[in-house]
C-alpha cells in the first residue's frame, strides 16, 4: 500500500493541474456576476458532496454581506427575478437539481452552473457557465483522478469557490479576517 501522505501528495497535484485549466474568463466572469448580485438574493444548490462545498461557499458569502441561502433549507426564501442560483453539478444530470433549475428560470432568476460537463441538461437551463475539468463515472469527461467518484471534482470545486471567496475580500477591499464579523458567535 502506497503511503496515505503519497496520496495527499498526488490529489494536490492532480487539483493544481484542474484549477490551472479552469478558463479564467470563465472565473472572473463569475466573480463580476456575483458582484452584480450584491443587492440581490443568491441561491446555491447541489446534491451530496457539491452541496457540501456549496453551503462552505454560502457561508463565506453570507460573511461578506451577501443576502445568501441554501436550497431546501427551512428558512430559504422564495427566488424572486434578478436573483441567482448557483448550482454545482458534475455531470449536469440530476433530474431534481434539473426540476431546481427550472422553477428558478420559471421566476425570472439568473442561474450560473459550476460543471464537468457544459452540455449537459441542467446547463441548458444556465445564463452562465464555468467548466471545471474532470471526469464522471456514467457521463465521461476529461483527465483521470486517483480518486475515486468525483472527488477531483468536488475538490476543485471547493478551491475554486474559496479563490472567488479571496477576489470578492480584495475587490472590496477588506482586510483578510473582516468579513467574518458576520460569523457565528453562538457556538
Amino acid at each position: 500500500m502506497e503511503r496515505i501522505t503519497q496520496f495527499a501528495a498526488e490529489i494536490c497535484e492532480e487539483l493544481k493541474e484542474t484549477v490551472l485549466h479552469i478558463a479564467e474568463e470563465q472565473a472572473r466572469g463569475f466573480v463580476d456576476l456575483l458582484l452584480s448580485k450584491r443587492d440581490r438574493a443568491v441561491f446555491v444548490c447541489g446534491a451530496g458532496r457539491c452541496q457540501y462545498v456549496l453551503r462552505a461557499f454560502c457561508m463565506r458569502l453570507m460573511h461578506l454581506g451577501f443576502q445568501a441561502h441554501v436550497v431546501g433549507d427551512t428558512t430559504t426564501p422564495a427566488i424572486q427575478a434578478g436573483d441567482l442560483l448557483v448550482i454545482a453539478d458534475g455531470a449536469g444530470y440530476l433530474t431534481t437539481i434539473a426540476e431546481v433549475a427550472r422553477l428558478a428560470k420559471g421566476q425570472g432568476a439568473e442561474i450560473a452552473m459550476l460543471t464537468i460537463l457544459p452540455d449537459s441538461l441542467i446547463a441548458g437551463y444556465a445564463d452562465f457557465l464555468v467548466v471545471i475539468p474532470g471526469r464522471t463515472a456514467a457521463h465521461g469527461g476529461v483527465g483521470y483522478s486517483i480518486q475515486p467518484g468525483g472527488g477531483k471534482y468536488e475538490q476543485s470545486l471547493f478551491i475554486l469557490l474559496d479563490s472567488v471567496i479571496a477576489a470578492l475580500v480584495e475587490t472590496f477591499g477588506l482586510p483578510k479576517d473582516a468579513a467574518f464579523s458576520r460569523h457565528t458567535n453562538l457556538e
